[in-house]
């Protein structure tokens, strides 16, 4: 059977995932309300922390 990856970009599919993936990143207990932004990578404010994100 032919497998088939599915990346979710723009965190429709799976939104709590992003979180549980930011908050192991980050070492935080963010939650959906925390955020006003629709970009959760805002949250990371160091540019080299980024990029490793």
């Amino acid at each position: 059977m032919k497998k088939i990856l599915v990346i979710d970009i723009d965190d429709v599919l799976v939104d709590s995932y992003m979180f549980i993936m930011l908050n192991k990143f980050l070492g935080t207990n963010y939650k959906e309300e925390d955020f006003s932004d629709y970009y959760l990578e805002d949250a990371i404010k160091d540019s080299k922390k980024l990029d490793e994100y």
